[in-house]
């Protein structure tokens, strides 16, 4: 049961920020479908083979990984897939115990680790904080399904529709700063697991740009203190810089000319040295970066402040 809800939460990410370059997401699909084939072996090979082509690997894609290896009776790889997507921010501990698909892996004299595992993240999660979380994040993103539908409003009722995003983001930026004020701190992997670190990002992207300045400072602590993801803190970083009308640091802003219609990558500081500065934080080369717009330094680089 997990791993297809693991599934769709993933992919719907594919397009913004959580999946860098189009290998990583073709292996997983044949990984997917050599195991839903019925190989498994391959389809573990295959898994393998996107892993190692990605540094930061999304928890839901190793329980999957996880269950494909329960089938092959591969289960001390098994186990480690799990304790790695415990690790990475899964933290609906009851389905995953109540899992069907891992009966079998329950059997084996390493699960104790696991639920050893369970019981140290438990300490330190906060369920109040999840649930508050997870309750923002549908509040972020439904009006924005919502604007995918604008094209069939009026011109009244697009303004009107604008001035209540406006009104919802404001708040929700208001209950994510409490949030974060009562934590003493960016809400990290530790204390809120994946979506909830995901939802606080979101939130305080579309916050206004005093408010972005002033937690990108714990936002990175929590990214030094592997809590948060390097690509936030750099995508946060450079959309503040831009909204200056400043030169970008890590290359993540992609802008459109207005004239021709055409993307190209907004200006970047230190451009000769932005795969160093993107590998500090464990981001990838830039050109990888760009493949999901289709884009690459040589070709679509505008070095002017707009």
């Amino acid at each position: 049961m997990p791993s297809k809800i693991y599934c769709i939460f993933f992919f719907l990410f594919t397009s913004c920020v959580l999946l860098r370059g189009q290998n990583f997401i073709s292996y997983i699909h044949k990984a997917d479908s050599l195991g839903n084939a019925g190989l498994y072996m391959e389809a573990d090979e295959m898994y393998d083979t996107a892993f190692q082509s990605k540094t930061t690997i999304l928890y839901g894609f190793y329980y999957n990984a996880a269950i494909n290896n329960v089938k092959a009776g591969n289960y001390e790889k098994a186990i480690n897939q799990i304790g790695l997507s415990i690790n990475g921010g899964l933290v609906d501990f009851k389905s995953l115990l109540e899992d069907s698909e891992l009966q079998n892996l329950k059997k084996h004299k390493k699960w104790k680790t696991i639920l050893h595992l369970i019981q140290v993240k438990e300490n330190t999660l906060n369920r109040n904080f999840i649930s508050d979380l997870k309750h923002l994040y549908q509040k972020d993103q439904f009006p924005r399904i919502i604007g995918d539908c604008q094209s069939q409003f009026s011109n009244e009722q697009q303004e009107i529709f604008k001035e209540l995003v406006s009104e919802i983001d404001s708040l929700n930026v208001l209950a994510v700063i409490d949030l974060i004020k009562e934590n003493n701190g960016w809400l990290g992997l530790d204390i809120v697991g994946y979506e909830g670190n995901l939802t606080v990002w979101l939130i305080i992207q579309h916050a206004d740009i005093s408010i972005q300045e002033t937690y990108i400072p714990l936002l990175k602590k929590s990214v030094l203190q592997r809590q948060s993801s390097g690509e936030h803190l750099a995508m946060l970083q450079d959309r503040v810089l831009m909204r200056k009308g400043k030169k970008q640091i890590y290359g993540t802003q992609i802008k459109r000319n207005k004239e021709t219609g055409k993307f190209y990558v907004y200006a970047i500081q230190n451009l000769n040295n932005v795969d160093n500065i993107r590998n500090s934080i464990g981001l990838p080369p830039i050109n990888e970066y760009l493949i999901r717009w289709n884009l690459s330094i040589e070709n679509d680089y505008n070095d002017k402040i707009d």
